[in-house]
């Protein structure tokens, strides 16, 4: 027996409106706007004003933290976004930036008398 998931994997905005998927983004990011602005008549399109604007308390959030949220409480909702970090938290890139990792220093202890 094997196990995996159900139906295809989402690949675009003509999916997300075939398999019928709810949508959470970040209001007032760049996201939001790319969805508001895209083509008009495109599946793109048609997420924001059919779903999105038809239901704006369960599709845009004051964070990409609480858009995650809303998205894993809700059942068959996506999040669109490219950041998975709260832009009001000081400590997310030492989390989620690849390129600067936490430092340690060392205690005052372990160093050597001069």
């Amino acid at each position: 027996m094997t196990s995996g998931p159900a139906s295809e994997p989402i690949k675009s905005f003509q999916d997300v409106l075939d398999e019928g998927y709810g949508v959470t983004v970040m209001a007032d990011s760049s996201n939001s706007m790319l969805l508001a602005n895209s083509e008009p008549g495109s599946p793109m399109h048609r997420v924001y004003t059919e779903r999105m604007l038809a239901a704006p308390d369960a599709s845009f959030f004051p964070s990409s933290t609480a858009a995650v949220a809303g998205a894993k409480a809700a059942r068959e909702t996506l999040f669109f976004g490219n950041n998975l970090y709260d832009a009001a938290d000081p400590n997310w890139c030492r989390w989620t930036s690849r390129r600067r990792r936490p430092t340690t220093t060392r205690s005052a202890s372990r160093r050597t008398p001069s």
